[in-house]
């Protein structure tokens, strides 16, 4: 019974001393059906992934950005994430620092 008590004061006294920071905001960048959908156009403008890129690299350099979330099926059926196995996505999320 004792120990419980000392438990408890323990993690209030912890609690009182150390500061805790609250976010006031949370930005979480969501992705959804990419499809390794890269454009075999020569016109950037048009590629998907491009706007999508533009999109999260324009975010990340005007707020922090705190969590990435693919929501899926974004690495297939693409033709080029399909030859790949998936290496050019991968490497797409890790130039865009999504992890």
């Amino acid at each position: 019974m004792r120990l419980r008590y000392y438990i408890i004061s323990c993690i209030i006294i912890a609690s009182l001393s150390i500061d805790v920071f609250a976010f006031d905001t949370l930005t979480i960048i969501a992705t959804s059906n990419l499809k390794g959908n890269f454009s075999l156009d020569m016109d950037d403008r048009t590629d998907p992934l491009l706007t999508v890129a533009r999109g999260i690299m324009y975010e990340r350099a005007t707020k922090q950005v705190d969590c990435y979330v693919d929501l899926g099926n974004a690495f297939s059926p693409g033709v080029l994430s399909k030859y790949s196995y998936g290496a050019v996505m991968l490497d797409y999320f890790e130039f865009l620092q999504c992890d």
